[in-house]
């Protein structure tokens, strides 16, 4: 068993990753590129989303609108290959992005790493994610008042079984968790991989985090508050 006191964090290292960020930016070389060139990400909400203009008002106390348009959206969340992941069509179905997302970012994540993927099952590697968003299971209750819910949607929607979907899906054996602590979720989820890789909970872990918003609610609720950013660009604690 290893102890806290026998693992510093210079014994832990990252030996693969994979992320998927806005308008299409998933490798290094277009990551990079964002970075050298100054590229803003940010953009007005995309109509696969909702159509922003129902809802958009300039006046930041108008009930029930949001003076926002503008935000950070990954490209072609509904396209997911199912079959590699051994997951049948009706389940599929029922997947939260933020499950999809995570189930691809992580096979890449593996792979960067240069592990051989089916050598790891039954291994005790810890799954740990940040995440905060159910628009997915609002989206459907919404559209047909639950009528079409069945014995899928549950495991499909819920925050607690994005980390548990992994584990399952590579037979991991270590510690499972998803972390909700808002917009400290991903690195909450990271300390919390780094102290379990400590403590002798697991060898390795998986960590990461993601966010999905798939519905208007969320822009209206900030707006009210006056959370949001008239321009899209993000000014905390600045004057303006």
């Amino acid at each position: 068993m290893i102890t806290m006191r026998e693992v510093k964090d210079n014994d832990i290292a990252i030996i693969g990753y994979a992320f998927e960020f806005p308008n299409g930016t998933d490798s290094d070389e277009k990551f990079w590129r964002v970075l050298k060139n100054g590229e803003d990400l940010v953009r007005e909400i995309p109509k696969s989303r909702w159509d922003w203009k129902k809802i958009y008002n300039s006046n930041p106390n108008a009930k029930g609108k949001s003076y926002s348009y503008h935000g950070a959206f990954l490209n072609d969340i509904e396209k997911f290959d199912a079959n590699a992941f051994r997951i049948m069509p009706v389940e599929a179905k029922e997947l939260d992005p933020q499950q999809r997302l995570v189930l691809k970012t992580s096979w890449r994540a593996l792979e960067n790493s240069y592990l051989n993927i089916e050598k790891l099952k039954h291994s005790d590697t810890g799954v740990f994610i940040g995440a905060t968003m159910d628009d997915y299971l609002q989206l459907q209750t919404r559209v047909d008042c639950g009528k079409n819910i069945d014995r899928y949607t549950h495991f499909g929607s819920v925050l607690n079984d994005i980390s548990g979907r992994v584990s399952y899906v590579y037979g991991f054996h270590g510690p499972s968790m998803t972390i909700d602590t808002a917009c400290s979720s991903s690195i909450s989820a990271l300390d919390a991989a780094i102290k379990s890789l400590k403590e002798g909970d697991c060898e390795m872990a998986l960590a990461g985090g993601v966010n999905v918003i798939l519905t208007e609610e969320l822009y209206i609720k900030f707006s009210r508050t006056q959370m949001l950013s008239k321009t899209g660009a993000c000014k905390t604690f600045d004057d303006s």
